[in-house]
């Protein structure tokens, strides 16, 4: 896509530069992926403008999306391999059949964990298991402490890796549109549907299971669970959010470090448009679409509660006390 197109383009009206007395407004125009870093555009009119990312640039992130999705569903066939591997193995004695089950039990446990507490609950949970069966490794060295700490580790670390791309993915399929994360949710299942069977091919002492398929299935439905959660106000998983913000933004219109004093985005698309470090003072918003999928780095729109109220000019009912609202255009609201 060209970038810095806007203002030689034939069919848009040229940007007035200070002094030069042209008019400035491109209302209603398609500008994605157009860039306006660093530019002057106080009192710009953006009214009705769809801004974000070119269709080009949507069918190349869906393509990288789909392929990081049969990622997370290879992760979660082999997190769910190992997590019942001890369980399913013929020649498992009583105690390591019951060590299976504790692993198996660690699994799920995880995911639940997850979904409501965030990544950093389960990581402390799986660590602290880890150093236990170390500890007893170290010291005792028999062959189901051994396959206690190995079966352990890949179990976790599987999961975990299987449940955070996971939840980048999906987050990042949902900021796009419901068509891509249908495409991106197909692919993971067919992910994980063919590793098992791989596995079952492959190995003669490995023979994936209903259980196995449960359990990756629903690694895969927690990571769906994590990408939605991700965009809510209270979100346990920022971080989530941000990748995935930042990465559907890529290519998308820009106004970073731009200078948007009293600026009109009413009614504007604003979906995966940059507004980092740009100067919003009285900047109107007014019915604005998509800024909960826009980057905002530190500006008063990262708040939830300050981009509703500019967006919808309704604060009846709402409590602000503590937010700063200085530079906010609160011009007709309620």
């Amino acid at each position: 896509m060209i970038y810095e197109y806007l203002f030689s383009s034939p069919h848009l009206k040229q940007w007035q530069q200070p002094d030069s007395g042209i008019v400035k407004t491109i209302k209603g125009k398609n500008v994605r992926g157009f860039c306006w870093n660093q530019a002057d555009l106080r009192e710009a009119d953006f009214v009705k403008i769809q801004a974000g990312v070119p269709i080009t640039w949507v069918i190349f992130q869906t393509v990288g999306l789909t392929g990081l999705a049969g990622v997370t569903g290879i992760l979660s066939a082999f997190a769910a391999i190992w997590g019942t591997g001890l369980v399913g193995s013929k020649a498992a004695s009583l105690p390591t059949t019951f060590l299976g089950f504790g692993i198996m039990i660690l699994a799920v446990v995880g995911l639940l964990m997850t979904a409501k507490r965030g990544f950093t609950e389960f990581l402390g949970f799986s660590l602290i298991t880890l150093f236990v069966s170390s500890i007893l490794f170290v010291f005792f060295k028999t062959s189901l402490v051994i396959d206690a700490f190995v079966y352990i580790s890949f179990t976790a670390t599987s999961e975990l890796l299987a449940l955070w791309l996971g939840g980048i993915t999906f987050a990042s399929s949902r900021a796009i549109s419901r068509t891509v994360l249908t495409i991106v949710s197909s692919s993971a299942l067919t992910g994980m549907g063919i590793s098992l069977s791989l596995i079952g091919q492959m190995s003669a002492d490995i023979k994936p299971n209903l259980v196995d398929v449960a359990i990756a299935t629903a690694i895969l439905l927690t990571g769906a669970i994590i990408g939605g959660k991700a965009f809510e106000p209270s979100s346990r998983f920022p971080g989530i959010s941000r990748l995935a913000i930042n990465f559907t933004a890529i290519a998308g219109t820009s106004f970073q470090r731009a200078n948007l004093t009293e600026a009109d985005f009413s009614q504007a698309n604003l979906k995966h448009t940059d507004f980092r470090n740009a100067n919003l003072m009285r900047t109107c918003w007014h019915d604005a679409q998509g800024l909960e999928f826009a980057c905002l780095g530190n500006t008063y729109l990262a708040n939830p509660k300050i981009r509703q109220l500019v967006v919808t000019c309704d604060g009846q009912g709402r409590n602000f006390d503590g937010l700063d609202l200085t530079g906010v255009n609160l011009q007709d609201a309620n």
